[in-house]
């Protein structure tokens, strides 16, 4: 998780890691004359695409987490819904529930 904040991948604000990846190549460029050789700035390049793909399928796969987790919590409470049918269920077990259920999925 460290790396992955360190890197800008992940953050408080979702996407918006490009200012922290940005200041971190800026400082791990070092204090230089500001000569950079061609093969470094290729890797550079090449390491910024790179962190571009994995910034993008981090993103999508925590969109498909949170919507699972979603998924879940929706099918947990229609199952409550289903049992009060056949039996009285109060509304405090539905708060236990949704509470329950959203400490178990961590996001």
């Amino acid at each position: 998780d460290n790396m992955l904040l360190a890197e800008g991948v992940a953050g408080p604000e979702k996407g918006g890691g490009a200012a922290a990846a940005v200041s971190a190549a800026t400082s791990a460029g070092g204090g230089g004359a500001g000569a950079v050789s061609p093969d470094s700035s290729l890797e550079h390049s090449d390491y910024k695409s790179k962190l571009g793909q994995i910034r993008t399928i981090y993103h999508t796969e925590l969109e498909k987490y949170e919507q699972a987790c979603s998924e879940f919590q929706s099918h947990v409470m229609n199952l409550l819904r289903e049992q009060s049918r056949t039996r009285p269920v109060c509304v405090c077990l539905y708060v236990r529930m949704r509470v329950r259920v959203s400490l178990t999925l961590p996001l």
